[in-house]
C-alpha cells in the first residue's frame, strides 16, 4: 500500500496554506469514504492527507435570524439527527438519511459530498433546492459559490484550486 504524509491543521487557513505548496500533491481528508474508494481502486494521486475533520468552523451547526450554517465537516448522521435541520430543512435531513449505509453516514461529510462532485452525492439536489451558498476560503479570502453553481459534472466542481467549503449558508424557509 502507497504510504502519504499526513497533516491535521486548526483552521481552514492553515488548510489553504498546505494547499498551496504545489511541490506536494494534497488531497483533505474529513470523513475519507471518498478517499478510500480510491485508495481501494489503487488510483490515489496524492502524496499527503490534510485533515480537517476537527477544524472548530467546520464543525457546526448554527444559525442566525435569516440562515442555517452547516459545516462542510458535519457528517450526515449529525444533519439527519439534527433538531433544527429536521424541522427547518426536512428535505435536507431526508436526503442525508438515504445517504450509504449508517457507516458511510457516520463518516461522511457534506462538504465532501459536494466537493468530490460524485455521481452519487445524495446532499446535492436538497442543498440546490434550498438555494444553499457554499462559503469557500481562498488563497486570496473568503467567496460564495451558490451550490447550483458548484458542480459542473461528475467529480467537477468550480472550487478554486488551494480552497476549502468552510460552511453552507442556506437561507431559512419563509
Amino acid at each position: 500500500m502507497r504510504r502519504y504524509g499526513y497533516e491535521r491543521v486548526g483552521t481552514c487557513e492553515e488548510a489553504v496554506t498546505l494547499l498551496q505548496d504545489v511541490t506536494v500533491s494534497s488531497r483533505l481528508l474529513a470523513g475519507g469514504t471518498d478517499l478510500l474508494v480510491l485508495v481501494h481502486k489503487e488510483s490515489a494521486a496524492w502524496d499527503r492527507l490534510i485533515d480537517v475533520s476537527r477544524v472548530a468552523e467546520m464543525r457546526g451547526i448554527t444559525e442566525d435570524a435569516d440562515a442555517i450554517y452547516v459545516g462542510a465537516a458535519v457528517t450526515h448522521a449529525e444533519i439527519a439527527a439534527n433538531a433544527l435541520i429536521r424541522e427547518t430543512l426536512p428535505a435536507l435531513a431526508a436526503a442525508c438519511e438515504s445517504v450509504g449505509s449508517p457507516q458511510i453516514r457516520n463518516r461522511g461529510t457534506v462538504g465532501g459530498n459536494i466537493a468530490n462532485a460524485a455521481a452519487c452525492a445524495d446532499t446535492l439536489p436538497a442543498l440546490v433546492c434550498l438555494e444553499a451558498v457554499a462559503r469557500v476560503v481562498t488563497p486570496e479570502g473568503e467567496i460564495e459559490i451558490a451550490v447550483s453553481d458548484f458542480v459542473t459534472g461528475v467529480n467537477r466542481t468550480t472550487l478554486p484550486a488551494a480552497s476549502i467549503i468552510r460552511d453552507f449558508r442556506i437561507p431559512k424557509p419563509a
